[in-house]
């Protein structure tokens, strides 16, 4: 199991035909991950 801080930086473009347009917020800013792995160590 794992857990700690991220950082996430993006943007999201819109093109519909003769609009384009950006959507504010995308995926931005801090977080929090959390997880966990499986597997076979060798």
């Amino acid at each position: 199991m794992f857990a700690g801080p991220s950082y996430n930086t993006g943007s999201v473009k819109v093109i519909d035909g003769t609009d384009n347009f950006d959507l504010p917020g995308g995926v931005n800013g801090f977080g929090v991950r959390a997880g966990l792995t499986v597997g076979i160590a060798f």
